[in-house]
């Protein structure tokens, strides 16, 4: 969620994303990996696990991830979404699956390889004019973050280790 939120702050994101699109990262951040069963999707597949069962074997985690987010969030002392308008509730929901989907390892090289085709003609068509922009910089985005743990100071990246370990 940290790497999340120094992107979000220290660069123009502001010209894609709104207020609720930022929430819905940053909750995506912080909710990416929860229930994580400490396996690869390519286990839980191999295994014929439960997981692997009901998500068809696509994104085995991150759809568990994304299921388990909206069932905390639906209890109602969690829900912190109650008094939004139905609509952008629907569009916050949408932004975190989009986010918590990108973080699937087997998606990588579709994320970079789609990131960079898109900045290649950047100037022609400025960063939040194409429709698919936010989707696909959401995707990125939280996937890089996702990936950012080991680049932070070994003095935060040991202490975050042993917590989450």
């Amino acid at each position: 969620m940290h790497s999340t939120y120094i992107i979000l702050a220290t660069t123009r994101a502001t010209e894609i994303y709104e207020v609720h699109d930022m929430l819905a990262l940053l909750i995506a951040s912080l909710c990416h990996d929860v229930q994580h069963t400490g396996r690869t999707n390519i286990f839980e597949v191999n295994k014929e696990s439960l997981l692997s069962i009901i998500y068809n074997d696509k994104s085995v985690l991150e759809n568990h991830h994304c299921a388990m987010t909206f069932k905390t969030l639906s209890d109602e002392r969690c829900n912190i979404f109650s008094n939004i308008e139905p609509e952008l509730r629907k569009a916050i929901r949408k932004l975190i699956i989009v986010a918590i989907l990108g973080t699937d390892m087997a998606k990588h090289f579709g994320i970079i390889s789609s990131c960079e085709s898109r900045l290649r003609n950047i100037s022609e068509e400025p960063l939040g004019s194409l429709e698919t922009d936010k989707e696909s910089f959401t995707e990125m985005l939280v996937h890089a973050s996702d990936l950012a743990h080991p680049t932070k100071n070994y003095s935060v990246y040991s202490i975050w280790s042993e917590r989450v370990c």
